[in-house]
């Protein structure tokens, strides 16, 4: 599964549009998911990639990333998104960067 910046209500850049805003590969048991980054980021050896972890409740989510996060950068807070998601970045006390998504229940 892949989703383009372009097929998204964020603006992006015409250079921008076909880069990938989540993707999700799945290989027996395991998903990775990966991005393009973000315009605006350069993306350095350090920077260029995020443990993404995924989750089965609010409350699961909430306690991972108020223990992932602090000493360390909260990049965007945990926020309902436009795929019916909770979600949130940080960069930890150690400079690694994380993704935290749990996929609300729908009706």
């Amino acid at each position: 599964m892949i989703n383009r910046y372009g097929e998204s209500p964020m603006p992006a850049s015409d250079a921008w549009k076909n880069k990938v805003l989540h993707g999700t590969l799945q290989a027996a048991d395991t998903t990775f998911f990966f991005s393009d980054s973000n315009e605006g980021h350069e993306a350095t050896f350090g920077n260029n990639f995020s443990v993404s972890l995924n989750f089965q409740s609010d409350e699961e989510i909430t306690n991972t990333f108020n223990a992932i996060s602090a000493g360390g950068k909260i990049t965007m807070p945990l926020q309902d998104t436009f795929w019916g998601a909770k979600f949130g970045m940080c960069t930890d006390k150690f400079d690694v960067n994380w993704m935290f998504n749990w996929d609300k229940p729908t009706a």
